[in-house]
């Protein structure tokens, strides 16, 4: 069995245990478990952006049950620019670390092995590949990926400024390769967001599960998922079975707007563009009423009263329909020079860097 779909709405802790019953011969617990939740920024558990401390409770809770004594680690590498104290004690880990006696590790920090890969050498945690890797993404839309899931959480393995350099090459392949030299002994993928509280999709195939996840959302393979087919992530004959889906799709938005809206401001991103840059809106919107940055709010609500685009990312795409383009980030000072436009240095830029730099 590959892939494993599985309800928990009535029971958590009964669908984990059948989930771990499906996926027995994969997991070796005598080398102690490494669980890579996503956590990606420092926001609350409810969000549905990260892995909920909760559900990894009640997993620690479930693992605890089959063996009482087994040895278990909870890891994660934040975005690019995000501080690890502030994500682990915002999000809810710190908390659940301390209450559950288990330690965890900000992975920016921990011992790394180099190993080879397609494009060279590549430094990976040690304790995600000599404990039992079990890795919890959450099924959510990416405007790098179209969506964010099983094959792009292993990103969170690697040092911020190989995050960074994954984006300079455009992201997709990277992830696929990626997934070729790192490999969970178990994927549970929360897929809450899209078809109803405590849904998951499971298995020992990061490639075949977000390959599930694109057919019941109704969408096309986004780029990094098919060439994980090329690069042979996915095992021999996999194929999806109609018969075997009976989920049903809560929302029929679309998974990816073409561009973020604020008003009148559009922020136009691609794959090239860093997480903590395309999260810029998130970090506006959130402050925009406490008092720090008063000036440089007055001079944003301006250019939302006129419109604006801003660009994030190397090569970025956009269609101009406004006279002013604000160009964000280090990636785009060629494009801000080239074309007049304004530009905000920085990688990431914080809140202050664009508030500061606005004319």
């Amino acid at each position: 069995m590959a892939v494993l779909l599985s309800d928990g709405r009535k029971d958590l802790k009964a669908a984990l245990h059948h989930i771990f019953d499906a996926f027995n011969e994969d997991i070796d617990y005598t080398r102690g478990i490494f669980i890579k939740p996503n956590i990606v920024f420092p926001v609350k558990p409810g969000s549905h952006e990260i892995t909920s401390p909760s559900f990894v409770k009640t997993l620690i809770s479930t693992l605890r049950d089959r063996h009482s004594n087994i040895d278990i680690i909870i890891g994660e590498g934040v975005a690019a620019g995000c501080d690890p104290c502030e994500n682990f004690h915002i999000s809810g880990y710190a908390r659940l670390a301390q209450e559950l006696n288990v330690p965890l590790l900000d992975l920016h920090s921990t011992e790394r092995k180099t190993i080879e890969w397609k494009f060279g050498k590549l430094k990976l945690p040690i304790v995600a590949l000599e404990r039992t890797y079990i890795s919890l993404p959450v099924l959510k839309p990416s405007s790098a990926c179209v969506i964010s899931g099983a094959l792009k959480n292993q990103k969170g393995l690697l040092l911020p400024g190989m995050k960074k350099h994954f984006h300079r090459l455009g992201l997709h392949e990277q992830i696929a390769e990626l997934n070729t030299v790192v490999h969970p002994a178990l994927t549970i993928m929360d897929c809450s967001r899209f078809f109803g509280q405590n849904i998951f999709i499971s298995g020992n195939n990061c490639g075949e599960i977000d390959a599930i996840a694109c057919h019941l959302l109704g969408i096309d393979e986004p780029e990094h998922v098919q060439l994980s087919r090329s690069a042979q992530v996915f095992a021999d004959g996999f194929s999806v079975n109609d018969d075997e889906i009976n989920i049903r799709l809560i929302s029929a938005r679309p998974i990816v707007e073409e561009f973020k809206r604020l008003g009148q401001l559009r922020l136009w991103s691609n794959p090239q563009a860093c997480t903590m840059c395309r999260y810029l809106f998130r970090d506006i919107q959130n402050n925009l009423l406490k008092p720090q940055n008063l000036s440089g709010k007055v001079k944003l609500l301006a250019h939302s009263m006129k419109g604006a685009e801003i660009i994030i990312g190397l090569n970025p795409h956009w269609r101009r329909e406004y006279d002013t383009v604000i160009c964000v980030g280090a990636c785009t000072r060629r494009v801000a020079k080239q074309g007049g436009y304004i530009h905000i240095p920085g990688c990431p830029p914080t809140l202050s860097d664009f508030y500061d730099n606005l004319p």
